[in-house]
């Protein structure tokens, strides 16, 4: 971790194998926020806001806070450049718990309004939370998709759609959605080529998540039984 003037503030490190201890963080600077990317973002162009510095590197233009407080960005990035984006892990109450402190909070108030997106993915958000989303005037961007499509293949503004808080959105430009045995079916060239040593599939993958359309909005009704998530990974 780099200041903008290049001085480094801290390093992390991420274990690959099952070791208990997955993340070991560094700081030598107390007076100084870990911010990833801090150095080599163009300040003058939208810059994307995660949370971990390995999902920044696939971004463009991107930072990650690394568990910084959000309300610090007021001071290092033009807000009206800022997108923030949250974890996209479907079934995580995390993400969506931490959306809901951040909103319940009056300090992230202002930052939060001059965001020109918060891109919001993984488990549905509660009505009430999105409600206070719309009170608020956020540009809350709702989106469903999963690691075997390469993130979102549907989504919506909710400032448009008020009334439709409860689905995941409308297909993507290039995204055929569909139902296969009431299984939400996904037709993109994002989509995985399939599972290792498994067959390699055609560009259509079936989820495990049971759907519904109304006036082309997609709704996730729930899970196949057979499917359990454990630690963010879905066991069959």
């Amino acid at each position: 971790f780099y200041t903008r003037q290049g001085r480094l503030i801290g390093v992390s490190g991420r274990a690959l194998n099952n070791n208990k201890l997955r993340y070991l963080t560094l700081k030598f600077d107390e007076n100084e926020p870990l911010i990833y990317g801090l150095r080599t973002v163009d300040y003058n162009k939208k810059v994307y806001v995660t949370e971990g510095p390995i999902d920044s590197l696939f971004l463009p233009n991107s930072i990650a806070v690394a568990g910084s407080d959000f309300a610090k960005l007021n001071t290092i990035v033009p807000t009206e450049q800022a997108v923030v984006v949250f974890d996209n892990e479907p079934r995580a109450p995390e993400i969506v718990k931490k959306l809901s402190q951040i909103i319940d909070d009056n300090k992230y108030h202002k930052f939060l309004k001059s965001c020109k997106s918060i891109i919001l993915g993984g488990e549905s958000a509660s009505i009430e939370l999105l409600k206070q989303c719309l009170d608020l005037k956020l540009n809350v961007f709702i989106s469903y998709g999963m690691t075997e499509t390469c993130s979102g293949v549907s989504g919506f503004w909710i400032n448009e759609y008020p009334d439709k808080l409860e689905s995941a959105g409308k297909a993507f430009d290039g995204v055929q959605l569909s139902l296969s045995n009431n299984h939400v079916s996904i037709i993109s060239d994002m989509n995985m080529r399939g599972y290792y040593m498994n067959k390699t599939q055609r560009n259509i993958f079936i989820t495990s998540d049971f759907g519904r359309f109304n006036n082309g909005f997609l709704y996730i009704e729930n899970r196949d039984r057979d499917v359990t998530i454990s630690g963010g990974e879905k066991i069959n």
